[in-house]
């Protein structure tokens, strides 16, 4: 039983340590090789971007944040046009 559990913590190692360099970085790696498989993460490390050069964490955050600040915005004008279209399609 220790051998297999020292053998998946060993897997979920190298899949974290190809990941190092890649957006999510070694330490999510490992937890997504060791909640998951090592298999899965490491198919998830082949499909994920590298890191830009000079980029850190914090940028990333703060690139995400923004995103999430359009997407809010896009969201409360969608919401607005289907209440227009709602009110204009509303029986009189």
């Amino acid at each position: 039983m220790i051998p297999a559990i020292l053998a998946y913590t060993l897997l979920a190692y190298l899949v974290a340590f190809f990941g190092r360099n890649r957006k999510l970085g070694f330490w999510m790696y490992f937890l997504l090789a060791f909640i998951f498989t090592p298999l899965l993460s490491f198919l998830f490390v082949l499909a994920s971007d590298k890191q830009v050069e000079g980029e850190t964490k914090s940028d990333i955050k703060s690139s995400i944040h923004d995103e999430l600040d359009v997407l809010k915005t896009d969201v409360k004008k969608l919401g607005e046009h289907v209440k227009q279209l709602a009110q204009q399609l509303a029986p009189r």
